[in-house]
């Protein structure tokens, strides 16, 4: 195949066509004049006929060098053309379709009542599984609490979320004594997502007696848990962000807290309308 030039020599071979002088080519690249004369020497290298020839004391374009001007100055103008119009498109989010992973339940808080004039595509996927799959394209974006410093990345934080033991009021019949209640009860709290949440060593740490958890995860879903326990049937360990009313237990509050985090590709945040959509996330 035969090389192909350098796009700078070829501008810098069209923008002496235009200002016909060394001097002038070199002011309106803002390079030195030197330069200039390396490039089009340069340039020379690519072709068997020349680009250009001498008239008198100066240098001007032969018949062949002012096609190759002219064809580069279309080239370029397309160019500039067609990434200005990929720029107007990824600015304008009416042309975007996102694909968004994560828990169903995290996607249906956060992303409820977000105004998005293109597409969004949600995937329920693991939060310790889903980052794998914005690094790889698999996702635009996710929500997960894993923490991922991965330099591929950036991230907003959403949300800080309290964990709770939640004990139905029929086990015990003040706060106090649902604490003492479940310090000694010998049923395990049951929890959901057992390949998701890094708080259950809190477990441990509120039941020192306890050398090896056995929490029961039961439900891969909070709401249909925390329906449990407001039916009186379970007691188990609960993300406060799934807790809209606690009238029928008690809530115990540990000291663990976890980050929810949406993760999201480097690129996205020169975009305008990107900015705009993740500020109706909080």
């Amino acid at each position: 195949m035969t090389p192909r030039p350098p796009l700078l020599l070829l501008e810098t071979l069209a923008i002496f066509s235009e200002e016909k002088t060394f001097v002038r080519t070199a002011e309106k690249l803002r390079i030195t004049q030197p330069t200039v004369t390396r490039h089009l020497q340069e340039l020379q290298k690519y072709f068997s006929v020349p680009i250009l020839t001498s008239l008198k004391d100066r240098k001007i374009l032969t018949p062949f060098g002012m096609s190759v001007a002219e064809s580069t100055k279309s080239f370029v103008k397309e160019m500039y053309l067609n990434v200005s119009s990929l720029e107007q498109t990824n600015q304008d989010s009416t042309h975007i379709r996102l694909k968004v992973g994560g828990r169903q339940e995290y996607l249906e808080y956060f992303f409820a009542g977000i105004k998005f004039p293109g597409i969004l595509e949600f995937s329920n996927e693991r939060s310790d599984t889903v980052l794998s799959g914005v690094e790889t394209g698999k996702y635009d974006l996710s929500v997960s609490f894993v923490e991922n410093n991965s330099l591929n990345l950036s991230r907003k934080l959403l949300k800080t979320v309290d964990v709770v033991f939640a004990v139905p009021k029929k086990f015990a019949p003040t706060k106090p004594s649902a604490k003492d209640w479940a310090k000694s009860c010998h049923n395990y709290p049951a929890c959901a997502y057992s390949n998701d949440l890094h708080f259950y060593s809190e477990f441990s740490t509120y039941f020192p007696k306890f050398k090896v958890p056995r929490i029961r995860f039961l439900f891969q879903d909070w709401k249909m848990l925390e329906n449990r326990v407001r039916l009186q049937s379970e007691w188990a360990i609960l993300p406060s962000l799934f807790i809209e009313s606690a009238s029928d237990y008690w809530t115990i509050p540990l000291e663990k807290t976890f980050p929810i985090y949406l993760y999201y590709r480097k690129d996205f945040s020169k975009m305008k309308w990107f900015k705009e959509f993740i500020n109706q996330l909080t």
